[in-house]
């Protein structure tokens, strides 16, 4: 069964910088459907004890900003994590995905957050602010601070259709196809001919002959968008030669209304991307451009990669491709990191590193390197976000690595550490009740993660639906039903069985294997096909379906718990399910933990002396440790 998401184009917020990406996700599944209730028949007095799969969260749409991220189930449910001022209506950092607290009445459909503010876009067209509004950035007409507030709509205008966040400022684009601004303005970076701070939206100036754009991303205190023209322009800061409008412009250090970016002639743009001090272009052909400062390598040109380095690049220049990859076809900046999808449908990452964000070297790139994924997992979608990554697993799971300071990571703690590796995002499944044809089911108990047991209920003879209620991190989510998921039967239908030559639940040691005497007979006879072999771990890889039984290899998996199940259905559609659980056992201490974490403590800690004058990272990190302190203080004091 393979489960196909449809291709969309979202524009991903990350530490105040936007980038259009499109992205088809295909989940890979068993050929065979596995019962989610097994065994799936039982007598009509009922007390069988079953096991039931505990539903499984989709994500359907998934952003991330500085310091917080968010994603809306499949099912409907939006859950957002991260440090207090990166949500909605928390005045607590979130350590794992919980309910977002939306507006009454609204879905969020885009999420950013950058620095000491945050702003979703809602369905109903507007845009909700919280956070600090010094310099008008909240776009609601004041300069203050607000728990949640409203952007003002410009005249003529009923919605807004995006949005893209830079240090303290915005750009968002109105329904009327006008591109609008508000917020800091000390850098030109509103496009409005000033630099006057603007506490409400005002519209961006379109160069000579150009009637709308199409796509737009901010930077730090830079703006780039694309004009219906087909011509990239810039506008904003340019003491790193951000405006990549080559030597023309090489004198001033502003510029208040847009101006062309130097591009290749004959440059077809299709996608654009902002870092803080870095403009981004991604041609039709597949060849991306950069251009602004290349500290810390982020031009991925092969250049400089020293963080204290202050080199800069006027004129754009094409980005290096990793070897035998031939294209890039989409793009994720953070504060100074990037990461790009080549056309081996590998994503590869260069820049800034100090806090294992591209990969657990720790070390700064002016090349591409391959993004690092868990055995047996590709990453489908990427994002930068500050100084944390997070990636969308084939496996219909949320991953992220990088830096931990209050919950941006999503896995449970906001504890000060670094995840040297890709780790999974907090998603707990917890079933609280299942019910068949509405009547309840008794002892129910979650035994393995993905797996629950439960008694049935008495009932007359037929099949019936089973319905299951569920918790995902503790919070309740909508109910999923299994249609025809039992047959109460006092005969019991002949069917497939699988026969265990042994235990089903084992220990071994970091880089062994085990082997599971596992055979499938239907009658007198036995199966010589394979049965079917799944996992809520993604570790179908580590399993080898053999003649002699499932043989489960533990190299290059951490040491912990891992499951799979063993499945077969026949003719007549009945299907017998066996689970099998491994538990890796930890080693001598001296390998790398399996979720990758990495005190700060005890890493020297990064060298930031090249972002002292980067207000939006400042400002990142400040609210970061203030959000920190006053959650440990208030854990004191409970």
């Amino acid at each position: 069964m393979t489960a196909t998401f449809t291709s969309r184009t979202r524009w991903i917020s990350a530490a105040g910088l936007a980038v259009a990406l499109s992205f088809t996700l295909t989940l890979a599944g068993p050929a065979q459907a596995v019962a989610p209730v097994t065994p799936s028949f039982g007598p009509t007095a009922g007390g069988s004890s079953v096991t039931i799969v505990t539903p499984q969260v989709v994500v359907d749409t998934f952003e991330a900003g500085s310091s917080g991220a968010f994603f809306r189930a499949s099912t409907g449910e939006a859950f957002s994590w991260g440090a207090s001022v990166s949500q909605l209506n928390s005045s607590v950092d979130i350590e794992s995905p919980m309910p977002m607290s939306e507006p009454v009445g609204v879905n969020v459909i885009h999420y950013g957050s950058s620095g000491s503010f945050a702003m979703v876009l809602g369905d109903d067209g507007n845009i909700y602010a919280t956070g600090q509004g010094t310099f008008g950035e909240l776009g609601d007409g004041t300069f203050a601070a607000q728990t949640l507030t409203t952007v003002q709509m410009p005249p003529g205008v009923t919605g807004f259709t995006e949005f893209s966040l830079g240090d303290s400022f915005v750009l968002a684009m109105g329904d009327d196809g006008a591109l609008y601004s508000w917020g800091k303005n000390l850098g030109g970076q509103l496009g409005d001919g000033s630099t006057t701070n603007r506490g409400a939206p005002v519209a961006v100036t379109l160069p000579l002959g150009v009637t709308a754009f199409t796509q737009f991303a901010a930077g730090g205190s830079t703006a780039y968008a694309l004009g219906d023209d087909g011509v990239l322009y810039s506008w904003g800061l340019n003491t790193s030669h951000q405006l990549g409008a080559g030597t023309t412009y090489d004198a001033q250090l502003l510029v208040t209304t847009p101006v062309p970016v130097a591009l290749p002639g004959g440059t077809v743009v299709s996608k654009i991307a902002a870092a803080y001090n870095n403009g981004f272009a991604l041609d039709e052909q597949g060849v991306l451009y950069s251009w602004g400062s290349d500290a810390a390598g982020a031009l991925g040109t092969g250049g400089q990669s020293d963080a204290s380095q202050t080199t800069t690049v006027s004129t754009p220049q094409a980005t290096l491709l990793p070897p035998g990859v031939n294209s890039y076809s989409a793009i994720s900046t953070s504060v100074a990191s990037v990461y790009v999808l080549g056309d081996d449908l590998q994503w590869y990452s260069w820049g800034f590193n100090q806090y294992f964000q591209l990969d657990q070297s720790g070390t700064n790139r002016s090349v591409p390197g391959l993004v690092p994924t868990p055995n047996g997992v590709d990453f489908i979608q990427v994002i930068g976000g500050g100084f944390t990554a997070y990636a969308l697993g084939s496996d219909g799971l949320l991953y992220s690595w990088g830096l931990n300071i209050n919950g941006q990571a999503g896995i449970g703690t906001g504890d000060y550490f670094l995840l040297r590796a890709p780790t999974k995002v907090l998603l707990q499944h917890a079933a609280v009740s299942a019910d068949f044809d509405g009547v309840a089911a008794t002892s129910v108990t979650n035994t393995v993660p993905g797996r629950f047991t439960a008694v049935t209920p008495a009932h007359v003879a037929g099949q019936v639906d089973v319905s299951v209620g569920w918790t995902l991190n503790g919070f309740a989510m909508t109910p999923v039903t299994y249609q025809n998921g039992f047959l109460y039967t006092d005969v019991p239908p002949e069917g497939p069985q699988i026969t265990i030559g042994g235990a089903t639940e084992v220990t071994i040691a970091p880089g062994e294997s085990h082997t599971f005497a596992v055979t499938v007979t239907e009658g007198d006879a036995e199966i010589t096909d394979e049965p079917v072999v799944t996992s809520p771990d993604g570790i179908e890889s580590a399993v080898t379906v053999t003649p002699s039984g499932i043989i489960f290899d533990s190299t290059g998996l951490g040491a912990g718990t891992y499951q799979f199940t063993v499945s077969w259905t026949d003719a007549n559609a009945i299907t017998v399910s066996q689970l099998f659980t491994v538990t890796v056992a930890s080693g001598d201490g001296n390998e790398t933990n399996q979720d990758g974490r990495d005190n700060l403590s005890n890493t020297g800690g990064p060298d930031l002396a090249w972002l002292a004058g980067t207000g939006a990272l400042l400002a990142l990190l400040g609210a970061s440790i203030v959000a920190g302190n006053a959650r440990r203080k208030a854990r004191g004091n409970g």
